[in-house]
């Protein structure tokens, strides 16, 4: 288990970040005895150790300077390494723009194109997600590989996957992945339509691509949470993609984008998914927030889930696992497209061999999270 004053500790610091300064945050939270190794530990878990610095820098002499400096180099080489990532994306829109194709900019590569300027040193990016009509995939493919970029596996499957195999930078860096669709699997339909129409043109130093709205960003980060990953079954939370909604939300008027970033949820289910997250949300990183009609249920979602951060991962991840596994095999029997997808796994080696590395690395980031 980490040590929960640790937690505490990192908690208040990203509150420092995310929530209006007015908010009164205790200085004992830092204290001489505080396990600064824990901090790191919790922080690179829960991927926002880049995100420290400017609070811990605020803290000033109530941080030893052996931390302080770990904090700094930190996140100065991630704010480099974002430079070269937002390069990066420019070249390869250009690359696509000479193929006809405008891509829209998803998750971390949208965070990217909204600060052309100073690209955001907190958020590590290991790849960048750009959506690609269908149609135009084989162009985007060839436009990357005649840029240098190449795939890491052959196999591919349009009715299985939501994106072609990683294309891996010449500089063997980072990936590009490349949609066709936001999830595999239908989890919200109404922001696949939603989100690619709603998308903003955006010219920049001669290239063009297209960035979704604030609110289809939260709605995506949602679903991409709670259901592509599983954390609404599992009661799992991720800071990052909580202070990703701040970042978001600290650019746009709150209320009413988070009214339009809940549209697409239409049915019950996605509704509590929606706002169990955002009850999390609220526990943790805005007090202040008002978030309009929470339900029991989602304030329970939420206190459980809040309680489990930081607790032994590893058989947890493991009971999850077991878990998820019999829901999915149950959903399938209802869904004739998703068994196909499944039944054609098992009978391709190639399909299933790369499947398996999947699980395998996510069971490995679970239990070292």
């Amino acid at each position: 288990m980490s040590n929960p004053q640790a937690i505490a500790a990192t908690l208040t610091l990203l509150r420092r970040l995310a929530a209006p300064a007015s908010l009164d945050y205790p200085a004992t939270d830092f204290g001489p005895g505080l396990d600064w190794g824990g901090v790191v530990a919790f922080a690179s878990a829960q991927l926002v150790l880049p995100a420290l610095f400017p609070a811990i820098e605020a803290l000033g002499p109530a941080v030893p300077e052996a931390a302080q400096e770990f904090f700094l180099r930190i996140h100065a080489a991630n704010a480099a390494r974002n430079v070269v990532m937002h390069d990066a994306l420019l070249s390869i829109s250009g690359a696509l723009n000479r193929h006809g194709i405008e891509p829209i900019v998803l998750k971390g590569a949208a965070l990217l194109a909204s600060r052309p300027k100073q690209p955001v040193a907190w958020r590590f990016l290991s790849d960048l997600d750009l959506l690609v009509s269908a149609e135009g995939l084989p162009q985007a493919v060839a436009a990357l590989v005649e840029i240098g970029y190449a795939p890491r596996e052959a196999d591919y499957d349009p009715a299985r996957d939501a994106h072609y195999p990683a294309l891996i930078a010449p500089s063997g860096r980072f990936a590009v992945e490349l949609h066709t669709r936001l999830f595999a699997e239908r989890c919200l339909p109404a922001l696949e339509v939603r989100l690619p129409a709603a998308a903003k043109l955006v010219q920049r130093d001669g290239v063009r691509y297209r960035l979704p709205t604030p609110a289809d960003r939260i709605a995506h980060l949602i679903v991409h949470a709670q259901s592509h990953h599983r954390h609404f079954a599992t009661h799992r939370l991720l800071m990052r993609g909580f202070f990703e909604l701040s970042i978001v939300l600290g650019n746009v008027p709150a209320s009413e984008t988070l009214t339009a970033a809940l549209e697409p949820f239409e049915s019950h289910q996605e509704q509590r998914m929606a706002m169990s997250y955002l009850a999390a949300f609220r526990r943790l990183l805005a007090p202040a927030a008002d978030l309009g009609d929470l339900e029991a249920s989602d304030l329970a979602w939420a206190d459980t889930a809040i309680a489990g951060l930081g607790q032994s991962p590893g058989w947890r991840a493991s009971v999850a696992a077991i878990s998820l596994a019999g829901r999915e095999a149950w959903r399938s029997l209802g869904d004739s497209a998703q068994l196909q997808r499944h039944l054609g796994t098992l009978l391709s080696p190639a399909k299933l061999r790369s499947r398996l590395a999947r699980h395998r690395d996510r069971l490995r980031q679970a239990y070292w999270a």
